[in-house]
């Protein structure tokens, strides 16, 4: 974890508009005033790169946002979207491990259109999992994609309330 000096220290030099992270005053030929700060990385996070005492640090812009709105560094934060670039305040949550991974996204390569229901190879049912403090615990297995979902869903409310993502609003 990045030491709140750190934190305090960028502030200076960063203002939020909408969400965003813009330079407040130059600090390289690439950090120009009035410009986005940051870079989008890999899994759609926003990464501020700096230089502080001739040690370059990288803040994820979310991180940075909730700091200082609230003067702390929260352990970890939940995007309510899931969209990992929308860093408005009002879209940023605390949460522990099992309520961020309960707002996952569906898994891109999954043999299901539906978020925790799969179909293992060479079988005729479908499963319905969820994640129960970092382990997948099945539901059951089900005749229909739908009827697995559904299954999956209504447990997955019970355990992760708000933080939940529901195959079915």
């Amino acid at each position: 974890m990045v030491p709140e000096i750190y934190y305090k220290e960028l502030s200076r030099f960063i203002k939020w508009v909408n969400g965003k992270p813009y330079w407040k005053k130059r600090l390289s030929s690439r950090a120009l005033s009035g410009s986005l700060a940051g870079t989008l990385i890999h899994n759609g996070y926003r990464v501020i790169a700096f230089k502080i005492d001739s040690k370059r640090k990288r803040i994820k812009a979310h991180r940075l946002h909730w700091y200082m709105k609230y003067g702390y560094i929260s352990k970890m934060l939940d995007h309510i979207d899931r969209d990992n670039d929308n860093n408005v305040i009002s879209n940023l949550r605390e949460a522990n491990y099992s309520q961020n991974n309960a707002n996952r996204s569906k898994v891109k390569n999954s043999s299901s259109k539906y978020i925790g229901v799969y179909k293992p190879k060479g079988r005729k049912k479908w499963r319905a999992v969820v994640s129960i403090e970092g382990k997948m615990v099945c539901l059951g297995s089900f005749n229909t994609e739908e009827e697995a979902a559904q299954v999956r869903d209504k447990k997955a409310k019970k355990l992760h309330g708000e933080f939940v993502n529901l195959n079915f609003e």
